[in-house]
């Protein structure tokens, strides 16, 4: 599987606190089945300041010492983002542990195995080949309550009060 949303990287905003910490989570991360994991650390002019140089920098680190580690994950520079992707955000071994598996039997169970594949597999590879994404779902004029996020606004909620993770 490709998660293309974690908070891997050591010390750069609100996920991995620690070398220590970023490893576990990528053993966790490959033990669930994931192969490829983008590392997307926040962009947030006078919180996180982070850019693509010392984004960069801390991939090239992280990868060294996956491979001294013996950790058979490969990283992908990227930054925070949004899209119709089933992804970990995972920030650390405590909350928001990595793990797609889970959504993904979830997205199975409630929309069918071909969208849990579009969303686990498909779109990802989209997104890494860089190639234009498909719009999806339908359009609507309904107007979304408080705390929704479209229509799979509900796992959101589920994945964040930790009943599917």
């Amino acid at each position: 599987m490709i998660d293309l949303h974690s908070h891997i990287l050591p010390g750069l905003d609100d996920g991995s606190s620690s070398l220590a910490e970023s490893l576990e989570m990528a053993r966790l991360a490959v033990a669930d089945g994931t192969t490829h994991m983008v590392c997307t650390p926040h962009v947030m002019p006078g919180v996180h300041e982070n850019g693509t140089t010392n984004i960069a920098q801390a991939v090239e680190a992280l990868v060294r010492e996956l491979a001294r580690a013996g950790i058979p994950l490969v990283l992908y520079v990227g930054a925070e983002g949004r899209v119709d992707i089933i992804a970990s955000d995972a920030h650390g071994l405590s909350r928001r542990r990595p793990g797609l598996s889970q959504a993904v039997v979830a997205i199975a169970n409630r929309w069918g195995e071909d969208e849990a594949y579009n969303m686990a597999v498909k779109r990802p590879v989209a997104i890494l080949q860089n190639r234009l994404l498909a719009p999806i779902g339908k359009v609507s004029t309904k107007k979304l309550y408080a705390g929704s996020a479209g229509r799979f606004g509900g796992l959101g909620r589920l994945f964040k009060s930790g009943s599917l993770g």
